[in-house]
């Protein structure tokens, strides 16, 4: 994955081989991607716009493709994909959800988001 953004998961991840729940992270790419921390109800920051950018400012509503950063703290464990897969909710640049799974896009680099209402 090119340069990537994080957003921080309001709700505990449960780890689907040790079952604990823990804090975690996701990385995306969209907006000014350059690790900035984002988390749900933030605004995505844009630098220059496309194709500088990634992304489609102020898009109505936005899927964007994320995948977990890290390992379950309890167990140790890597989730490959697509069990690390995750899906970012954007309304007019603003993340208002992320969930579990990818439901809009497809692991792919020309469709790690979707524009579902310009």
């Amino acid at each position: 994955m090119p340069a990537f953004n994080r957003l921080t998961l309001s709700e505990p991840f449960t780890c689907p081989n040790c079952h604990q729940h823990y804090g975690q992270i996701i990385q995306f790419t969209y907006g000014y991607a350059r690790q900035i921390d984002y988390e749900i109800g933030d605004t995505i920051v844009w630098e220059l716009g496309p194709p500088d950018d990634e992304g489609v400012p102020e898009a109505g509503r936005v899927y964007v493709e994320a995948i977990l950063e890290g390992m379950c703290s309890h167990c140790g464990r890597l989730l490959p994909w697509p069990r690390s897969a995750f899906e970012i909710e954007l309304r007019k640049d603003v993340i208002v959800a992320a969930r579990p799974g990818i439901h809009h896009v497809t692991h792919a680099r020309e469709d790690r988001w979707v524009v579902a209402e310009p």
